[in-house]
């Protein structure tokens, strides 16, 4: 079975969307999935299903979650290799800070292509940096996210596709334990 991990955006954020990770990882039990684990409240899965494909996984959580919760809930969906390939790139490891949650990262509903890259390249904002990767927005700023312009809804809407973002020490976290299981 594929082992694949889910990343759900912008549930039990400010008591919106609230889902509790036990009953979320009961209903993924009992609808077949396997070894289904979950990190913190923040829609992190990692399971294996008998689907073969990241668009299936992602079609087939988002289903459950609509017939569920009546919510319209992306799901953002990982191979391990995607991960580890994620993590590797990250092009700001060698900058010295003290928040060990840097860089955050944006992760798009499918892979960037060349123009969307380039569009977002263009971009400039001061004290705010990212890299693109076709799996990944990495983003360096010395502001805190809530005050940075590059905001998750930012890439959302300039790419016209859902995103949801991790931090480092989160994307660390999961890749330890989908490495485990």
């Amino acid at each position: 079975m594929p082992k694949f991990l889910c990343l759900l955006r912008g549930i039990n954020v400010s008591g919106h969307k609230l889902i509790k990770m036990a009953e979320l990882k009961e209903l993924l039990n009992y609808e077949g999935y396997k070894n289904v684990q979950t990190y913190i409240q923040s829609g992190n899965i990692i399971l294996d299903s008998i689907l073969h494909t990241k668009e299936e996984q992602s079609t087939a959580v988002e289903k459950l979650l609509k017939e569920k919760y009546g919510w319209d809930i992306p799901c953002i969906v990982l191979e391990e290799a995607d991960l580890k390939e994620i993590l590797e790139l990250n092009p700001y490891k060698n900058i010295s800070t003290k928040k060990a949650t840097l860089p955050y990262v944006c992760l798009p509903k499918g892979e960037l292509t060349e123009i969307e890259k380039n569009l977002l390249n263009e971009l400039n904002f001061d004290g705010e940096h990212f890299t693109t990767t076709t799996k990944a927005i990495y983003l360096y700023s010395i502001l805190e996210l809530n005050k940075s312009k590059l905001s998750n809804n930012f890439f959302e809407k300039k790419l016209k596709r859902s995103c949801t973002s991790r931090n480092w020490r989160t994307l660390n976290k999961l890749n330890d334990m989908i490495g485990s299981t």
